[in-house]
């Protein structure tokens, strides 16, 4: 049957599309062959290697097996857009655990019900979110828990001069059973996890969804679910493998950032630079800073953006405009797209 929509594709979209059989994190192992000193990171000015980004996934499924961890088990993720979020995820699935995301906005009625829908048994989670996770947790599953904090991923500079000032919001956390620390797992597991078999038809992640009506249900996505949303998003999005740099202020916990942001850069050999949270003068300030090629996003966001005072602001020095970005004042051009 003829197909009328494909004449309305884009000359570099095929019609179909042969997709690898593999797992995903198989997608950053050959990253980090083909581009391992490509910046696959950003956030707050430090950066991450896919070459290292490797590394620390591979230690951090070593320490999941070393805790106990194994193939089908969830591990639930409960952070914002962090270095550690990509770190997580991607070491639990190369040892073919299921992740299961938690919005960093839940409140304890929710993580509990997310948590026990999933039967998640282990939890990586941000410190300032632990409270809750402790509050919650004699009504769960859960057996291990991993702490985390935002410090961990900065500069040397940001990080000094936030402790000295007090401007890193963190939450001391009392060693107790159970309780372990992302760096510390890093630091005492070697990067070389135990080979699990991981089939592309293995469920990778549990996706709650709140559909239309009652509780969030979590679909089940598989590796390859997963892996074609990315080379899908790949085609689209025609920027040169290795070349592209997106911005991934869209949480990564929501399929949209998932996919768009985090799993595309993995399979496109982009950089993602991170930001917890959508802060209009932020967001500006990175798009020049790091040359940002793509944004996915939402219209409000595109709204504000292009608004906003500062798209356009007076430099005196130079006695002319200073651009944040020209395109900020459309919505497409050939330098970002949306």
């Amino acid at each position: 049957m003829e197909k009328p929509w494909f004449k309305f594709y884009p000359e570099n979209v095929p019609p179909s599309i042969d997709y690898p059989q593999v797992a995903l994190p198989k997608l950053l192992d050959e990253a980090a062959e083909k581009y391992p000193e490509n910046v696959a990171i950003v956030f707050e000015g430090f950066k991450i290697t896919f070459k290292k980004l490797r590394e620390l996934v591979d230690r951090f499924a070593s320490a999941l097996n070393g805790l106990g961890v194994k193939k089908g088990d969830v591990v639930a993720i409960f952070m914002p857009n962090l270095p550690q979020f990509v770190i997580s995820y991607y070491g639990t699935l190369k040892i073919g655990g299921v992740v299961t995301a938690l919005s960093p906005l839940y409140k304890e009625r929710e993580a509990e019900y997310q948590l026990n829908n999933s039967e998640a048994e282990t939890v990586v989670v941000l410190d300032l979110l632990y409270p809750i996770i402790k509050n919650v947790w004699e009504k769960t599953k859960i057996k291990r828990v991993i702490v985390t904090s935002i410090s961990e991923y900065l500069p040397s500079a940001k990080k000094f001069l936030g402790k000295l000032f007090k401007k890193i919001p963190s939450l001391k956390i009392s060693r107790e059973s159970n309780v372990y620390f992302f760096q510390e797992l890093l630091r005492d597991y070697p990067a070389k996890p135990p080979i699990v078999e991981v089939k592309p038809d293995d469920v990778a992640i549990l996706q709650y969804t709140g559909g239309t009506t009652g509780l969030p249900k979590g679909a089940m996505l598989t590796h390859q679910n997963l892996v074609a949303n990315a080379i899908q998003c790949r085609y689209w999005i025609p920027e040169e493998m290795g070349k592209g740099v997106i911005l991934g202020v869209l949480p990564l916990f929501h399929i949209y950032g998932m996919t768009t942001i985090m799993n595309l850069c993995i399979a496109n050999c982009s950089t993602m630079v991170l930001l917890p949270r959508f802060e209009v003068e932020k967001v500006l300030e990175a798009v020049e800073k790091y040359k940002v090629t793509e944004i996915p996003g939402a219209p409000t966001m595109y709204a504000l953006m292009v608004n906003h005072p500062k798209s356009f602001r007076p430099n005196h020095e130079k006695g002319k405009s200073r651009f944040y970005r020209n395109t900020l004042a459309k919505y497409r051009s050939k330098n970002c797209r949306y």
